[in-house]
């Protein structure tokens, strides 16, 4: 799930690929018992990072829904 990350062209490395995946995993489980409006701070702390390891790969506060990294399909 590279395509997320803002710099695309540079490799991702283990541990934010891992994060990327557990950032994933638990908006899928927050969203699904919270609804779409849940904070994404209890999508961190329920991925076991920080606020700043969500926000990171975007340009803004928006991005994670902009781009549904944190929305379920």
């Amino acid at each position: 799930m590279a395509e997320a990350w803002r710099f695309i062209n540079r490799p991702v490395r283990t541990d934010a690929r891992r994060n990327h995946h557990a950032l994933v995993a638990a908006a899928g489980e927050v969203f699904a018992a919270q609804g779409p409006e849940a904070p994404l701070d209890v999508v961190a702390r329920r991925a076991g990072v920080g606020n700043a390891t969500l926000y990171r790969p975007f340009s803004d506060e928006t991005g994670p829904h902009r781009r549904g990294v944190c929305r379920r399909g």
